[in-house]
């Protein structure tokens, strides 16, 4: 569930960083902040501070198209402390991502219509591949994980390739969390109370509850054209059929049919058989295929994620 993590330490001294370097005050010729990293994980000095900020996911497993759980999470945590010889778990979170990825039947841009507003957040659809929610606190951002990667110009894994990968992903910045932490008997949020299992599935029902919340849209019927509908008339043949079935099916719109005879005694008898008959043909005649309920796809998968992560086993 989480991915990058931004902790806040008191001044830390840490040896063998690369690709250091400062920024230097132009009035004062004092450096005003530097910054170094040890493999992904990036450091910036300034004042009396270290600000650590590493993507778990593509420190443990080389990419952060993967998901960890809460274990992998801690062992996360660990190997930034090996890393840069020093204790974290009395940081402070600044700035917490956390996220649900989803393998979903088609590309996730198919989904982006069916996601509404949600309060207390602004929505916009930026292009194809990403929708956003915001406000000053906080970010929800859905969209195609694999489209991001190699915008990325980096490599898909092999085990995601020819996927649809749906990232729900959730930025919560230092105004939140510091609600966060109060919501958790906390003044602020330190690396130790994310890596305490009652937190950590606090903060992941959290996450499930900004998906909740986002409205989903009632969905039209995806009509899936094929062979069988190359004209007008195979057209409207298929979607009277989708009438029937709408009505019933074929049974009930012949009852409906017959009901309908004391109300039309200027029609002649021989009318209501030969209508009867028709409703058989078309329903079996008549083959276009259709996709329902592709918003309801994602929230049964969501659902599964969350319940999988939520279920922290010692």
């Amino acid at each position: 569930m989480v991915d990058t993590i931004w902790i806040e330490l008191q001044n830390q001294n840490i040896d063998n960083l690369q690709n250091r370097s400062d920024t230097i005050d132009c009035k004062t010729g004092e450096v005003k902040y530097s910054v170094g990293y040890s493999d992904c994980i990036k450091i910036k000095k300034f004042c009396e501070k270290t600000i650590i900020e590493c993507s778990l996911p593509k420190l443990l497993k080389g990419n952060n198209i993967y998901s960890l759980n809460f274990h992998e999470v801690l062992n996360a945590i660990k190997l930034i402390e090996q890393k840069l010889g020093i204790s974290v778990s009395n940081g402070i979170i600044r700035r917490l991502d956390c996220e649900l990825t989803i393998e979903a039947l088609h590309t996730p841009s198919n989904y982006f219509r069916y996601f509404g507003n949600s309060k207390y957040y602004i929505r916009k659809e930026l292009n194809y591949t990403s929708l956003y929610y915001s406000n000053k606190s906080r970010v929800i951002n859905i969209y195609d994980k694999i489209i991001e990667i190699r915008d990325k110009k980096e490599i898909v894994p092999n085990e995601f390739k020819g996927l649809n990968l749906l990232r729900f992903e959730c930025r919560y910045k230092n105004r939140y969390l510091k609600r966060l932490a109060k919501q958790n008997s906390k003044e602020v949020l330190r690396i130790k109370d994310l890596i305490h299992p009652k937190t950590y599935q606090n903060i992941s029902n959290v996450v499930f509850n900004e998906y909740e919340a986002i409205d989903k849209l009632n969905e039209p019927i995806i009509l899936n054209f094929n062979d069988s509908v190359k004209s007008k008339a195979d057209l409207m043949k298929n979607l009277a059929n989708i009438a029937i079935n709408y009505l019933g099916g074929v049974n009930k719109v012949q009852e409906m049919i017959d009901s309908s005879r004391p109300f039309n005694k200027n029609v002649r008898n021989e009318y209501f058989s030969r209508r009867k008959k028709d409703i058989i043909n078309i329903a079996s005649t008549s083959n276009m295929k259709l996709t329902k309920n592709l918003i309801d796809e994602i929230n049964q998968k969501v659902r599964k994620k969350y319940h999988s992560i939520s279920q922290i086993k010692n």
